[in-house]
């Protein structure tokens, strides 16, 4: 059976013409060919095919006339490779000369596309300070009779020593409802090795963060997305080129033999499982990313309109975290909001209460139970008690060295909110160290689509803390532009993130282990790791103020956030039986793989089998009762 519908080749464009504007918004194009052959839209057919004769001198596709020796070199040998392995699925697709190669009327804009079984893109552009801004682009598509993600390849070099690295093999399911595949595409294949060795091997090379949230929701939890810049160093052209050579072609030949392996010749058991339900499901999932393309037609509005509607038209379109510290914390999910005192504290022993927050430092005490107190106050009529076991509600393990608290409220028969949990957690490392874990979650039911509360601060030492504030989607953003659009571009969250990131100088993006933690974050999600430690001393104090100064204004304004736009703002209450099916299911699984898996496999470790066996069952009842 032929596999490859099409491939597309297409040049990513950004939003601005800028070469400091490289952080472009790529297009992630969708091809919609409605062809001939029955699996994937990929790969690069036969020369003679893939450059038609043509009695002027325009540059073909195949030539790459702009990019750099390294670039072309890896771009043709990909293609040539693809053409090898999958010629026997692909099929030609004429363009029209003038779509083919097209370039505005003063010259100095010039782009290629080619769709044969491929769609191919080159973009060459002058911009304003004279400099010329290069994208060269590989990408393979899959149609709606697998599931399997496509293969993304894209370069873009904004001068001789600046360029933006695109390697990835996008996700077509919705990873928090699926976390088989993250398995199948994303673990066992170790994508994520080849991103740690190419961040981690290059001096000069950082993550690369699109401009559009969209297009960051777009992305697989293993993506290469890096910016390598040059310009600092002696011959800066010379080292990027090298870089490219030694480095960048490795990394993209591995993730397109693993596509080519897996997803384009691999196992054909994914085609058999998909349904009429689940093709459906990819359809519709797949013609949403159109979208994606106008970032393309604004850029190439200002160099050759009537050629770029032309090319559109054909185109037709898309710390490592302790890990108890992950299993936990991102597991229990810890929650949120405060009920009255009376019913947060109840009279027992002498035993840390919930609220004492007694392991917390100084700032993050406060900051908890201000916020618990805000929760509280805004929605106590939403909030109703549940009573949990005392040797839950409080645990610790024989020794006494680890201590853990939990807090539950339920949400009210009429609230949108589902249940409230939190937690605290202190345990001695066997360093000597303490590691504390403080949290907040407030769980959202299938009422509402409305996304949950998330706040949590891990703390392994007195100079290093790791920031999780979020508001995680319930629904697949790539499918629902309108949701990115209401809870996260209109709050303006990406300007908390940012303003976190910029203006401390000691921290940096937090990245967790767990794949699929990584999936269910949304794209403006505050994580972080600040590590103050100095060797003057001092540290401590530094980090007590960067909590005090930067982070309790940005959680607030993250809980401000959720308060009005989630509970209290606009109703998006969900009537379609299918709706609420699908929220119930994706919860479900939410809650499955952060509470039960994760605590299931850190508390008996840290606790014994007997009071891990104790709080599960408990967590069990909870979410059963909700469900």
């Amino acid at each position: 059976m032929a596999h490859i519908l099409c491939h597309l080749h297409l040049t990513s464009s950004p939003l601005s013409s800028s070469p400091s504007s490289s952080k472009s918004n790529w297009c992630y194009p969708i091809l919609s060919l409605r062809s001939r052959s029955s699996r994937l839209r990929c790969a690069a057919p036969p020369a003679s095919q893939m450059e038609p004769q043509t009695t002027d001198e325009r540059p073909r596709f195949k030539d790459f006339p702009y990019i750099s020796a390294p670039i072309r070199d890896l771009m043709l040998e990909s293609l040539s490779t693809v053409e090898s392995r999958l010629k026997s699925q692909l099929l030609p697709y004429t363009l029209p000369p003038d779509v083919e190669y097209y370039q505005n009327q003063s010259g100095t804009n010039h782009g290629s596309i080619f769709i044969d079984t491929v769609f191919g893109s080159w973009l060459h552009c002058k911009v304003p300070t004279g400099a010329a801004l290069n994208i060269t682009t590989f990408l393979c598509y899959m149609n709606d009779s697998t599931d399997g993600p496509p293969f993304l390849m894209e370069f873009i070099q904004g001068s001789p020593t600046s360029l933006v690295i695109l390697l990835d093999l996008p996700p077509r399911r919705d990873l928090v409802v699926h976390p088989d595949y993250i398995k199948t595409f994303y673990e066992d294949t170790e994508l994520g090795k080849h991103k740690h060795l190419l961040l981690d091997s290059i001096p000069e090379a950082k993550p690369y963060e699109s401009p559009s949230l969209y297009i960051q929701s777009a992305f697989s939890p293993t993506a290469i997305l890096a910016r390598v810049d040059t310009s600092g160093v002696e011959e800066g052209e010379t080292r990027l080129e090298e870089i490219v050579r030694e480095k960048v072609a490795p990394a993209a030949k591995a993730v397109l033999e693993t596509w080519l392996d897996l997803c384009a010749s691999g196992d054909q058991k994914r085609e058999r499982e998909l349904e009429e339900e689940d093709k459906a499901y990819l359809r519709k999932r797949d013609a949403i990313q159109p979208n994606l393309l106008s970032p393309l037609i604004s850029l190439s509005s200002s160099s050759s309109s009537s050629s770029s509607s032309r090319a559109v038209a054909a185109s037709n379109w898309c710390c490592p975290v302790l890990s108890r510290s992950n299993l936990i914390s991102l597991s229990t999910r810890l929650c949120c909001t405060a009920s009255p005192a009376s019913q947060m504290e109840p009279q027992r022993d002498e035993r840390p209460r919930f609220k004492d927050f007694p392991y917390a430092p100084d700032p993050i005490k406060d900051l908890m139970v201000e916020a618990l107190s805000t929760v509280e106050s805004r929605l106590a009529t939403q909030l109703v008690p549940y009573t949990l076991p005392l040797d839950v509600e409080y645990y610790t393990n024989e020794s006494g060295t680890n201590h853990g608290s939990l807090f539950i409220l339920s949400g009210a028969s009429s609230s949108p909110i589902d249940f409230v949990l939190g937690s605290w957690l202190h345990c001695k490392l066997p360093t000597g160290a303490a590691m504390n874990i403080t949290s907040l979650t407030c769980y959202m039911n299938d009422s509402t689509d409305a996304p949950p509360l998330v706040m949590e601060f891990i703390q392994g030492g007195p100079t290093s803390l790791v920031v999780i504030l979020d508001l995680p989607p319930r629904r697949d953003l790539v499918l629902h532009p309108d949701y990115l659009k209401t809870f996260y571009e209109e709050t303006e969250l990406e300007k908390q993130r940012q303003l976190i990131l910029d203006t401390v100088p000691e921290a940096k993006p937090y990245v967790s282990p767990s794949l699929y933690i990584r999936s269910v974050f949304s794209p403006t999600a505050i994580t972080a790791r600040v590590d103050t430690s100095r060797d003057d001393g001092g540290g401590e104090t530094r980090l007590e103020g960067i909590v005090r100064e930067k982070v309790s204004a940005a959680a607030k304004k993250v809980l401000e956030t959720w308060l009005e736009v989630c509970t209290c703002g606009e109703e998006r209450g969900v009537t379609k039986e299918e709706e609420r099916a699908y929220l119930k299911k994706r919860d479900a699984m939410f809650k499955s793989k952060t509470i039960e898996v994760d605590i299931g496999s850190s508390l008996p470790r840290l606790f014994g089998q007997e009071i891990a066996d104790r709080v599960l069952a408990e967590l069990r009842v909870l979410m059963g009762s909700r469900g």
